[in-house]
């Protein structure tokens, strides 16, 4: 599915680039991986952290479709929007996440602290990919 119809069926609209919006966002998540980073994983946190790992990879991700003048609040129009953008790759691993965060919050799901330190590795590399590859305008 493309922006277009993503617009047309109301799964994303059109909204003004504000560059004050993108860059807080972008602050916000260097200082959630900052102290993710430093929390200690075990089998207590893991769901904590496995989450917030998630939240921050979509909050670049939509830092990323407010840069091009648009705006979501639907996991799934992220997963689209990538893939429309070349990015199939990191289209699936979000997708991925989505559905281990949605099992977390919503059926009452687990994730190993091994798991949590695989996300935490692969999420830090993704928000640092797009920050270089998409977002550098933005990062102070």
């Amino acid at each position: 599915m493309n922006t277009d119809k993503m617009i047309r069926i109301g799964l994303m609209r059109k909204t003004e680039i504000n560059h004050g919006m993108i860059t807080s966002i972008l602050a916000n998540i260097e200082r959630n991986l900052h102290y993710l980073k430093n929390s200690k994983i075990d089998e207590y946190s893991s769901r904590i952290i496995t989450t917030s790992y998630y939240d921050s990879l979509r909050n670049a991700l939509e830092a990323l479709i407010l840069s091009e003048g648009l705006k979501t609040n639907k996991h799934e129009a992220i997963t689209h929007y990538l893939k429309e953008k070349n990015e199939p790759r990191m289209a699936s691993e979000f997708d991925k996440l989505r559905i281990l965060r949605n099992k977390i919050n919503y059926y009452g799901g687990e994730v190993s602290p091994q798991k949590t330190i695989e996300i935490k590795e692969k999420v830090t590399r993704m928000i640092n990919e797009l920050r270089n590859k998409h977002l550098r305008k933005f990062v102070k």
